[in-house]
């Protein structure tokens, strides 16, 4: 049977990121974030070259028009998480000294004159020389490293509160030999364990450079805030703009204000941009803008290429006055969305109608009252979201920002793992997977299964891996297994039987075995179980906030039984075939018997014949 691969555990709502957030604790107070990261910046295009060649654009210049446009926006207050200037960890500090002053003087005193505050964390490359320096003059020692970052901006971790909002900011540490894996020092730990407890009635936000995806171990922050009411966390580093949930708490990436490095946008396509936060009550609404940008459309589902049903959802920002938004499928007609107004943005969505399998171009045009602006995409609508990567490069650039679930065979590991390629039978494609600590290690030979992103990375064509349960590796089929057995099978494909579901979330829900040990199942979509409903689950066997748990890939991964049904196991597997074709080709089994009155085999006699036959070839 053919499986269609949907998301693990928090990566669902990766694929469409759902513009409002649940936060735990109300409050009377609305709040306006700008979010800004990974601006990598340089005084003018001349050093820009020298960083990081093929520059198309001044930093400078793009700084001013940054500083304008959050002016206009006016925020309650500015976070930047990190990477300020350039490559600093790779330059002398008299140079990054320049881009620091000239960051300052451009950013951060123009908007602290207009009363928003700028509040920063350091990101891996303002840990100035650190790759510059063999020996460190001694009249260097105090600004080698943050020593220069905080000359300039201050603390490197700290805390404070604004509208009874309690605001963390913290500052991992990169770990040898990769440098690309992070966890908080003991210091830092000891001093978040503390301020957690002093403001454990207040409604927190976590802000960090390196997503939680590359931490050595994730599970270090998510069970020291586990029980406090943090209602979201901020990142930067990867460049993409993107929606990771962690125990229900979103994890933010804002993209990058130097798009790819100043030559051109993020890797995932998007524009050169910023994060606008409206936090309100139990409410957090967040939209990526481009700076400079007027006329905009942010695609938010589907973020997946091949889809079951096209459901569309988007953001649009338009300087000129709104009058409509509509969307067609193949230039048919055009038909108007659903529109809410959210600041200073624009949500749509539409349920559109399920065309007939195969490509078809999805497209939507904004109207305004100075005329009117589109764009489009290209999707697959199958029950299989599996997709030759030979299929995958014909419409590459299609695909670009959006993802695709592939598999194949690891054929070799570049930097430490991180840079793994994979092939299938025709093709092969590297895979960035240095922004995430991913389920498996890409060892060489092993088939895969994964979901990445596709993305040009200085012009050549690769996937990148955006959560640690976006990859698998490939079993013929899922190990049985009981809850107690979980921890040894930690990423791989299994199925737990025999289950009662005891209580239902959102997009999870907790069931029950024979000895009443509890098993938690993260879906990412509102399950279609009800309590008490028997159930079998199959999934990857993960462990994720300290709970072990079972992550399904889609809907079809949950099976539920008929009512009065006592065999639980409605499953027939390969060796469970080979064991029914033994049987009759030796004569001492003949389905014939077991038809129903109309005509159907029933797997419950199926499985009672296959115990049986067991038996039978255990002496024969």
């Amino acid at each position: 049977m053919k499986k269609v691969l949907g998301m693990l555990v928090a990566v669902v709502l990766l694929l469409g990121i759902v513009p409002t957030f649940v936060l735990a604790e109300d409050t009377n107070e609305t709040i306006k974030i700008v979010q800004v990261t990974d601006i990598h910046y340089t005084p003018n295009l001349t050093e820009c070259n020298k960083v990081f060649g093929h520059c198309i654009i001044n930093p400078a210049d793009v700084l001013r028009q940054l500083t304008a446009e959050i002016e206009k926006v006016h925020p309650d207050l500015v976070i930047v998480t990190g990477d300020i200037a350039g490559l600093g960890d790779k330059y002398p500090v008299e140079e990054v000294e320049q881009w620091y002053k000239s960051f300052k003087e451009l950013f951060v005193d123009p908007l602290e004159k207009n009363g928003i505050k700028v509040y920063l964390v350091p990101g891996n490359h303002d840990n100035v020389g650190i790759k510059y320096y063999k020996e460190i003059p001694e009249n260097l020692k105090n600004l080698v490293g943050l020593g220069l970052y905080r000359k300039f901006f201050g603390k490197d971790y700290y805390s404070f509160d604004y509208k009874g909002y309690h605001f963390i900011a913290l500052n991992p540490k990169e770990l040898p030999p990769t440098y690309r894996d992070v966890e908080l020092p003991e210091e830092q730990v000891a001093w978040l364990k503390y301020d957690l407890k002093k403001n454990k009635d207040k409604p927190i936000i976590i802000f960090y450079h390196q997503p939680l995806g590359a931490w050595i171990d994730p599970n270090q922050l998510l069970d020291i805030i586990k029980g406090y009411n943090v209602v979201a966390l901020l990142a930067g580093h990867t460049h993409d703009y993107t929606v990771n949930y962690y125990n229900g708490i979103p994890e933010f990436q804002a993209g990058a204000v130097c798009g790819s490095w100043w030559r051109g946008p993020t890797p995932d396509y998007n524009p050169r941009g910023y994060m606008i936060y409206i936090i309100h009550g139990k409410d957090i609404k967040a939209f990526y803008k481009g700076i400079g940008i007027n006329e905009q459309i942010n695609l938010i589902e589907p973020k997946d290429v091949v889809v079951y049903y096209p459901m569309l959802r988007i953001q649009v920002y338009s300087k000129a006055p709104l009058k409509a938004i509509q969307y067609t499928l193949d230039n048919r007609p055009f038909k108007n969305m659903t529109i809410q107004k959210v600041y200073t943005w624009y949500e749509a969505n539409a349920k559109v109608e399920t065309p007939e399998t195969g490509y078809h171009w999805l497209k939507v045009k904004v109207i305004t009252e100075n005329g009117s602006f589109s764009k489009k995409w290209l999707i697959k609508v199958s029950q299989e979201k599996l997709m030759p990567l030979s299929e995958v490069y014909a419409h590459f650039d299609n695909f670009l920002g959006r993802f695709v679930t592939v598999e194949g065979v690891v054929t070799a590991r570049f930097v430490n793992g991180k840079l793994p390629v994979i092939e299938d039978k025709l093709r092969g494609i590297p895979v960035w997977a240095g922004d995430v600590k991913a389920n498996v290690d890409f060892e060489v030979g092993r088939m895969v299964r994964l979901r990445g992103m596709v993305q040009y990375f200085r012009t050549m064509p690769e996937l990148k891996l955006m959560h640690p349960c976006d990859a698998e590796y490939i079993t013929k089929t899922p190990r049985k297994i009981s809850i107690h057995d979980i921890p040894q099978y930690l990423g791989n494909l299994v199925i737990v039987e025999r289950l009662k579901v005891t209580k239902v979330g959102k997009s999870w829900f907790i069931a029950e075995d024979e000895t009443g040990e509890d098993l938690f199942v993260y879906t990412g979509f509102k399950p279609s179980v009800k309590v008490g409903q028997r159930v079998a689950v199959e999934g990857i066997a993960w462990r994720f906030d300290g709970k072990y748990e079972v992550c399904p890939r889609g809907k079809n991964d949950i099976y539920t039984y008929r009512k009065g049904d006592t065999n639980l196991d409605m499953r027939l597997d390969y060796k469970d075939i080979a064991e029914l074709a033994k049987a009759i080709v030796l004569g001492i089994y003949n389905p014939w018997y077991d038809l129903n009155s109309d005509g159907k085999l029933d797997f419950n006699d199926l499985k009672e014949e296959i115990a049986l036959v067991q038996g039978v070839h255990s002496w024969i």
